[in-house]
């Protein structure tokens, strides 16, 4: 660390040595050149971790808004169909390609203390507040390679998604993701761009 510094520290001082002796500048002028060279150089850096650090110029990177829209039908005494048609919008300046998706319906309602007790506690881990990981009725994972769903900027792309649940389910939470193909797990976790809809059956 120390040999490090010095090194750093005595390069300027050897810039200023080589402009005096090879273009016999005065020792004035040479610390005059490498102190505008050296604060041109740190305005340069400074910028650079500037965009980096506070991601600069993100208009370049992409977005999609995604607005849901549920429905449902009787199918039989029992059952009823939950249409569920997702539009995505991209709000960016750039092609927007996405691979995979996830729909899921989770059930949202006449639950009992007991259980909902039980999932209050779940999402606190370790002292981590996480989402409430409602029962889940059904949910459906696709998969769109090679192609992959493309929306172009300014455009849109709609989705729809078809679920049967019993007719006992009066209020049911639809949750809908479109991952972003250049996430992973090792960046803490998948991420995408998501839409969560409260849908009232009863009401309907």
């Amino acid at each position: 660390m120390i040999v490090g510094s010095l090194l750093i520290t005595s390069i300027p001082i050897l810039v200023v040595w080589l402009l005096t002796t090879f273009l016999d500048l005065s020792i004035v002028k040479s610390a005059g050149i490498v102190g505008s060279v050296g604060t041109l150089i740190a305005l340069s850096l400074g910028g650079v971790f500037a965009i980096y650090q506070f991601r600069l110029f993100r208009h370049n990177a992409p977005h999609l808004s995604v607005t849901q829209f549920v429905s449902h039908n009787a199918l039989s005494p029992t059952y009823n169909a939950i249409v569920v048609t997702v539009r995505l919008k991209n709000n960016s300046k750039v092609r927007v390609t996405i691979h995979d998706t996830l729909f899921r319906i989770q059930e949202f309602g006449e639950l009992t203390d007991e259980i909902v007790e039980e999932l209050y506690e779940q999402t606190f881990v370790e002292q981590e507040h996480n989402y409430v990981q409602w029962p889940t009725l059904d949910e459906i994972h696709r998969n769109w390679s090679p192609g992959g769903i493309t929306v172009e900027p300014n455009e849109s792309h709609t989705e729809t998604y078809e679920f049967v649940v019993a007719k006992r389910f009066n209020s049911i939470l639809v949750y809908s993701m479109f991952y972003n193909p250049h996430s992973s797990e090792a960046d803490y976790g998948r991420r995408g761009w998501q839409a969560t809809t409260v849908y009232s059956i009863e009401d309907k």
